[in-house]
């Protein structure tokens, strides 16, 4: 059975086009009052070069669901209709990331969040995938 949360957060992650280009990741301390208290820079997550090719395998089977669900979405009469065919395209996702070895649902939108904020990972990544579609 699909986590319902996760499941959102990680078709929250399809909206991310580009990576990169996004404000350092900052925590602020523990302070009430938020006027006062300094900002940290959060620790973000590093990811091996066997994770980053499991996130562009994962990434590949994604991008073929959204080609195939795309002319649906087009041509679909209401609201409603759209919603079904992105219900139908998110199940099928979150499917294709949990069969995609080496990498986890959760690990995924890590990679994701991450590289939106950091030039680095996402720079890795984007040469991943393009290595996967050459």
């Amino acid at each position: 059975m699909t986590d319902i949360p996760m499941a959102k957060t990680f078709l929250a992650a399809f909206g991310l086009a580009v990576f990169g280009g996004a404000l350092p990741m900052v925590a602020l301390a523990n302070d009430a009052t938020f006027g006062s208290a300094p900002l940290v820079l959060a620790q973000a997550p590093s990811f091996d070069e066997d994770k980053i090719e499991a996130f562009a395998m994962a990434e590949a089977k994604i991008q073929k669901i959204r080609s195939a669900y795309a002319p649906e979405l087009e041509t679909a009469e209401s609201k409603l209709e759209q919603i079904e065919i992105r219900r139908q395209a998110g199940t099928e996702m979150v499917t294709a990331v949990s069969q995609t070895p080496g990498i986890t649902l959760e690990e995924y939108n890590a990679i994701v969040d991450t590289a939106a904020a950091d030039p680095v990972l996402a720079a890795r990544v984007d040469e991943a995938l393009a290595e996967r579609t050459e």
